[in-house]
């Protein structure tokens, strides 16, 4: 994984930023803090806007309150927050993650433990948790599948929301896999989710899907469950990884990010033989892609068996979630 993590050690006092003293102080009020915190990302090329949102992000963190609370907490002083505000500069000038800097991310109204070898969520993301919680509304509730849990934020977020909805989740990364099964925890969703440290395409997911989808009685008739399926692939051309910002391409695990074959297609061909061989018709199933992937995604699945084909698009126009039903 390249890039590294801060070897302070705990407890030992933040660098001086800039070469002199420390950026902030107790005596500072939040309002200072927070310009003084833009300004030093938009002095390493962080864009005014990413940079105000970033600040406002860090002191409600550390601060433990709401971010649109930061206006009304102004003249408040940092007080002891000065100090984890420094350790948090610090490691966003060298371009580690913010998040990562942080140790969490916010998606979907929750928070998730993140660090080192698990992909930030993104908001993106959240598409595919709408729409799934759409069906489940429909339908009730059934058997998640999700391929590359990471943070567990698609799958926590759907148990949280919907009871009686459960989870069979492959993870190939130890360390993603910690992090699903600490999230989950969190969250208290452990009991109906299951995390298995398991390659999706290896030859025994068969007898795995098998066994989860298993026939369960229903007002005392048997019938075979009709799983969900979801997942946020790595999708990203090869070519494309080196032109990626810092905080991605040096930070973020490249194994959640590139994706299979030359044009990054790979685990969705993979998916749609898989799904059409091992699980029953009625299995809907919801991908996020990336941009310009989508129609050759819904094709690839089309191809397959799949109808009721759909591609929905993200809040900045990308066709961003391809989604159907197996027939």
């Amino acid at each position: 994984m390249p890039g590294s993590k801060s070897d302070r050690a705990p407890g030992e006092e933040p660098p001086a930023n800039h070469g002199g003293s420390p950026l902030f102080s107790k005596a500072q009020t939040v309002s200072s803090a927070r310009l003084a915190f833009a300004r030093a990302l938009k002095a390493i090329g962080i864009s005014t806007n990413e940079a105000a949102a970033e600040a406002r992000l860090a002191l409600a963190t550390i601060l433990k309150v709401k971010d649109g609370s930061l206006v009304i907490e102004g003249d408040r002083l940092l007080g002891e927050a000065a100090s984890a505000l420094e350790l948090v500069l610090a490691d966003r000038l060298k371009r580690r993650p913010l998040q990562y800097a942080l140790g969490q991310a916010d998606f979907f109204g929750l928070s998730f433990a993140v660090g080192e070898g698990v992909l930030i969520p993104r908001p993106e993301t959240e598409l595919i948790v709408e729409a799934v919680l759409s069906r489940l509304q429909e339908t009730g509730p059934r058997l998640i599948i999700e391929v590359g849990g990471g943070s567990g934020c698609i799958f926590v977020s759907l148990l949280k929301h919907f009871a009686g909805a459960r989870a069979l989740v492959f993870e190939v990364s130890p360390e993603a896999m910690r992090y699903c099964l600490q999230n989950a925890a969190q969250h208290q969703v452990e009991a109906r989710s299951q995390v298995l440290l398991q390659d999706f395409f290896a030859p025994q997911t068969g007898a795995i899907l098998r066994e989860a989808m298993a026939i369960e009685p229903v007002l005392g008739k048997p019938r075979p469950i009709a799983p969900i399926f979801v997942s946020n692939p790595p999708y990203i051309p090869a070519q494309i990884m080196a032109s990626l910002e810092p905080e991605v391409q040096d930070y973020e695990p490249h194994i959640a990010l590139r994706g299979m074959d030359e044009d990054g297609l790979g685990f969705y061909r993979g998916f749609a033989e898989a799904l059409a061989e091992f699980c029953p018709p009625g299995l809907d199933f919801f991908l996020e892609v990336g941009e310009g992937q989508a129609d050759a995604v819904a094709e690839i699945f089309a191809r397959h068996g799949f109808g009721d084909i759909d591609i929905k698009e993200d809040l900045a126009g990308i066709k961003r979630i391809v989604s159907g039903r197996l027939n």
